[in-house]
């Protein structure tokens, strides 16, 4: 028993000498309790040295049971999530497919409506091109020739329009319609075209005085002026054949003769045809130069109508391609003589002399050509 109380003071002393507050008993308890606490593990970890790593063992079990209590609320939760998960996919299929249900249907409503919408543009435009011949019918029936053409360029520009359409019965009729009127107006325009020529005793084939040509052309050249504004604003589009915009000669570089230049030529095709065609003396296949020495006569006694005359009436219309009137007359011309060639070049060809007498004909007359009172441009065929 003694040696446990001396045992006691001295730990007591060791106490106190390490607390400086020895006056104060709790505080002295309280370090005395402490010191014995930490005494106390101390002596645990020495006699039963696995007792901290069992606690940490156990620790650790704990928190892996507790993982695992998680882990199978989370795999609970999960196998949750996927059913909910099939259930919105299906939903949403059936959704998917009521949306394509609800696609095919407006897809076919649209289509309809595109087609009413092209049938409704198709009875539109087959109305207004009915409406458009109806009033030429009426204008012409009144010779109001300024109404007429400005309908038929309204209804030329519509057939331009159509030609883009799909619609091939449209296209058709549109081309023929546009045809039919204007055949109609060159037939009326070509009528008043040639009194006024008559007028200006053209073409000058008699020999007259040229101050009497002058004051007719003078006395007639409103008359002229009017008539030359309607053949310019006369002409097709662009994209339907016909005869009066197609080259008679596949040459390249060859272009259509414009239709105020073939009306002007109408004249001299008639007098070429009945002089070199047919039976008449002047038709012989001997004597090419009687036609080119006409053609070149032709040429020079119309100059002065050409250039001084008719050129400046056609230049004051800016509102129209700007056209040369003596180049286009000559050319005009010159189709008369590859026709006339062509029909006899069978004949020419199986006899020598007879063709080598055409090739200087045909030189000379080309040299001619370009001379200086005719001055038909080099770089033309």
């Amino acid at each position: 028993m003694s040696d446990f109380w001396t045992q006691l003071i001295e730990y007591t002393n060791v106490v106190e000498n390490e607390t400086s507050d020895i006056d104060n008993p709790e505080h002295l308890l309280s370090k005395l309790l402490t010191h014995a606490e930490h005494e106390q593990e101390l002596l645990e970890a020495q006699f039963n040295p696995i007792s901290t790593t069992t606690k940490e063992n156990l620790s650790i079990v704990s928190q892996l049971q507790n993982g695992i209590s998680m882990t199978k609320k989370l795999l609970e939760q999960h196998e949750q999530l996927r059913i909910q998960e099939r259930k919105l996919a299906i939903e949403i299929k059936s959704h998917e497919n009521k949306a394509e249900l609800i696609a095919q249907d407006f897809r076919t409503t649209v289509k309809r409506l595109n087609n009413t919408a092209r049938i409704i543009d198709y009875l539109h435009c087959l109305e207004t091109l009915l409406k458009y011949s109806s009033a030429l019918e009426t204008s012409l029936s009144t010779e109001s020739l300024d109404e007429s053409l400005s309908i038929y360029c309204k209804l030329a520009h519509l057939t331009e329009l159509v030609l883009d359409t799909s619609t091939e019965h449209l296209r058709s009729y549109s081309v023929n319609l546009t045809l039919y009127w204007y055949e109609q107006l060159k037939t009326v325009i070509d009528s008043r075209m040639e009194k006024i020529l008559n007028l200006i005793e053209f073409p000058y084939v008699h020999k007259m005085s040229s101050s009497h040509l002058s004051e007719l052309f003078d006395m007639n050249r409103d008359k002229l002026k009017e008539e030359l504004k309607y053949l310019l604003k006369l002409h097709l589009p662009n994209h339907i054949k016909h005869d009066d915009v197609q080259p008679r000669l596949r040459f390249i570089g060859w272009k259509p003769i414009p239709l105020v230049i073939q009306m002007l030529l109408k004249g001299f095709i008639t007098r070429f045809n009945f002089h070199f065609y047919g039976k008449q003396k002047t038709n012989d296949r001997r004597k090419p130069e009687w036609y080119l020495n006409q053609i070149v006569s032709w040429i020079l006694d119309h100059d002065y109508f050409l250039t001084e005359q008719l050129q400046p009436l056609i230049n004051e219309f800016s509102d129209v391609s700007p056209i040369n009137v003596k180049v286009e007359f000559i050319r005009g011309l010159i189709e008369l003589i590859i026709v006339k060639l062509d029909s006899q070049i069978t004949s020419i060809l199986i006899d020598t002399s007879l063709f080598t007498h055409y090739i200087e004909e045909i030189l000379i007359f080309s040299q001619r050509l370009f001379e200086k009172d005719i001055d038909y441009p080099y770089n033309l065929p």
